[in-house]
Formats: C-alpha cells, structure tokens, sequence
C-alpha cells in the first residue's frame, strides 16, 4: 500500500498536465471534479493508518482540533478539503514506520517517468499551463512549478544524503539532475530553501551547487524576469505584474480587513496570501494561526521539513498538494532512520 500511495502522489497530476486541463487548482478550473475529488485517497489513507495506532497522542487531538476549526470558520469545500488532505498527511508521517530502502526503491522507480515529463517539456513537446511565452516553467509531474521546485529540492537534498552515507556516483547524477529541474522550475523560493538547506547539511555544497546551477540558470529567462519585477518595485518605475508586488498588496488587505473588524482579527475573513502563515490568520483568524503554529510544533525535527518551512514563508507548502505529502515522507523516513542507528544493538549472544 506504501508503495501505491508514493506514486499516487508523484503522478497524480500528470494527467492533467498532459490533456491541458486548465491550470491544475483545485475547483476553479476545466480539471473534471471526479479527478480533483481524486485527492481525498489522502484523507482515506489517514484513517487506515489511524485506526492501526495501538494508542492516540495528544498530536492527534491537536490535528483534529485544527482541522475541525478550520472547516467550521471557512464554510469553503476547496479549502476543507485541502486541510483534510494536510491534517491526513501528519497523520500518516507519525503514523507509518518509513522503511528506508522501500522509500529509494519508489524514488528511483518513479525518476525516470518524473525526469521524462521534465525534458518533454523543455524540448517544447507539450507546454504546461505555467509556461508564460517564452519564459519556460517546467513542472513535470507535479502541477505546478512550486510544488516541482521545492520537491525537486528535496530529492536533491535526499540524493546528496544518500551520497554522502553510500559513495554511490549514481546518487551524486540524481543529485545534479535534480538541482537542475530545481532552476528549470524557475520557483525562487525552492531555491533559496535549497541554497540554505544544502549549506546547513556542509558549507562546502555551494561549490560544486553553483557548478550546476550557473549553467543552467543562463537557458531559463524566469528568473531574470523576477529580478526585472523585484529592480522595478525597489525602484519605484510604476506598477509591475510581477508577483512581488501581489504580494505586498495581498498582505496590506489581510492587514486591513483584520484591523477594520475584530471578529475577522479572530476568526479570520477567507483572505487568501502565498505566506502559508498569513494565509492561515486571514482564513482562519488568530485562533487558527495558533492552532497552526501548534501543530508545526509537534513537526519532525528534520532537515526536509526545514525545507518546507523555508518555502512556505513566502510561497505555499503546507496545503500544497503533494508537494507536502511527499516531503512529509522523507522527513518522517530520516527520522525513523536516525532513531534506528540511536537505538541500542543486542547483546552478542
């Protein structure tokens, strides 16, 4: 079941990719209803896995308490159903016992397939709904260049690990191929979370890092395009459509409509913003933002979630599907493998 549900998170999408349905969200879209509705396997998954669990903690209360608030103050099925999908995925990564060669066997599985839909989309085979012109967003299987940025730069992280522990070369090219869809998706917060992430686990990536990604960094106009919005605003030449200034403007309303009315302050106004954090006080208000930041806390002390975490300060992670799921694995996995090598060895006997 392990096995099926990975690949259902890695290719859920690629359908939808590939029949050019719409944008990839949720339910406003051409994507059919039956295949959004696709993601509630998630949810299912949790409560096999729930049920399994000899005992409950106080993390699941928590969950529980978080997602119930959550659904009562939105009233929205998009939003219920992506905070089903996020509450079901903690469950899960305390949930099941990661095996570390059942996790490489599916990624190394699924590499070829991901890296595939990648290239088709560079040799300009078919254009995903997230390319603008000329100005190339790969998404591969993920839906979207965020989600396939930040997981992306997980796998890298995961294959640099596994380099490190096994000397195998073949990790080191995943690796590099890895860091170069990173670019390719053009998500600057992936890379930055990446950059910071790779000098955290040893200072000396960087090097051979900038030797695969300057390269190519010069075949993908995106991000010089960002850089173009971002010199525009710091310098004030008139109004840019760049998502820098969405959002400044995003977080100005959030604030706004919190500070006109007290009940918004609490319970929240059903305001949208890329930062998950300010998403959740303008959704689901202060009790909400709480509530969240309680749950992060009971999070994997993990080098993939501090990933997570780094993207989602200005770029949506957490209710991102499955770029959430997915990596919620790999740091429940080095968890479960640090704990292995801490755990005491028998008695010779």
């Amino acid at each position: 079941m392990f096995f099926c549900y990975v690949l259902f998170l890695i290719f859920y999408w690629s359908p939808a990719i590939v029949l050019q349905w719409g944008t990839y969200g949720m339910f406003d879209d051409a994507v059919p209803m039956w295949y959004k509705a696709l993601r509630l396997i998630v949810p299912a998954y949790g409560l096999v896995v729930l049920a399994r669990q000899p005992y409950y903690t106080p993390a699941h209360l928590l969950y529980f308490v978080f997602g119930a608030w959550c659904v009562l103050v939105s009233g929205d099925l998009a939003t219920s159903v992506n905070v089903l999908v996020f509450c079901a995925t903690l469950v899960i990564m305390k949930g099941v016992r990661i095996d570390a060669a059942a996790l490489r066997r599916v990624i190394l599985a699924a590499l070829p397939f991901v890296y595939g839909m990648g290239l088709l989309e560079v040799f300009g085979v078919f254009v995903s709904a997230h390319t603008y012109g000329s100005e190339l967003r790969v998404v591969s299987t993920f839906g979207g260049p965020n989600n396939a940025g930040i997981i992306f730069s997980s796998w890298a992280l995961y294959f640099i690990i596994e380099f490190r522990n096994a000397r195998r070369l073949r990790d080191l090219g995943h690796a590099a191929a890895c860091v170069s869809f990173v670019v390719l998706t053009g998500s600057l917060s992936a890379a930055v979370a990446l950059a910071a992430c790779a000098f955290v686990l040893n200072g000396y990536l960087i090097v051979p890092a900038v030797l695969v990604v300057v390269p190519t960094f010069l075949i993908n106009d995106f991000f010089m395009l960002k850089l173009s919005y971002l010199m525009a605003t710091l310098n004030g030449q008139g109004e840019t459509t760049g998502s820098f200034s969405d959002r400044v403007e995003n977080v100005a309303t959030i604030a706004r409509v919190a500070g006109d009315n007290v009940v918004n302050l609490i319970v929240g106004s059903g305001l949208h913003s890329e930062s998950d954090y300010l998403s959740v006080l303008g959704q689901f208000g202060v009790v909400g933002l709480i509530l969240f930041i309680c749950v992060l806390l009971t999070l994997p002390r993990s080098l993939f979630m501090l990933l997570g975490l780094l993207q989602s300060l200005v770029t949506p992670f957490f209710f991102s599907f499955p770029s959430f799921p997915l990596i919620a694995l790999l740091a429940a996995g080095e968890v479960a493998a640090e704990a292995r090598k801490r755990a005491p060895r028998p008695a010779p006997g």
